[in-house]
């Protein structure tokens, strides 16, 4: 194994939980990780202020399936109107992420009915922003 390769593993490794999707990632084997049944994004008929857990537990799955460290859920301070507030997005860390594990990524996220935002960076017009991190949102 030549270095480039030994320092990429030893990145991908040493960043909590990413080692174990990202092998699965690069070798195309996604049998193991997708969910069955297809995307699953069921409307809770809740009121915009009421949690549903239904959304957020599987989030929750979907961060543990692949390793990823939650930093928020429903309480903290977000921008009016987020996802968060409902029980509808989590954020996760984005420490050790490459572009290309971020694209990969959103990729799975995709195939489980989530949508997933880079804000590594903070979001032109965001008011509120916590510091880089990975944005997991169920749709409406």
């Amino acid at each position: 194994m030549d270095d480039s390769k030994s320092a990429s593993l030893i990145m991908v490794a040493g960043a909590a939980g990413l080692a174990y999707w990202w092998f699965h990632l690069t070798r195309g084997d996604l049998s193991s990780t997708m969910p069955t049944g297809g995307p699953q994004t069921g409307n809770s008929g809740l009121p915009e202020n009421k949690v549903s857990l239904e959304p957020l537990q599987r989030l929750e799955e979907f961060a543990a399936q692949y390793g990823l460290k939650v930093t928020s859920t429903t309480g903290g301070e977000h921008n009016a109107g987020s996802a968060h507030y409902t029980g509808r997005a989590i954020d996760v860390s984005s420490r050790g992420f490459t572009q290309d594990m971020v694209d990969k990524l959103k990729a799975l996220a995709q195939a489980w009915g989530f949508t997933l935002r880079d804000e590594r960076t903070r979001p032109a017009g965001q008011p509120v922003w916590g510091g880089p991190h990975l944005h997991l949102e169920v749709p409406r």
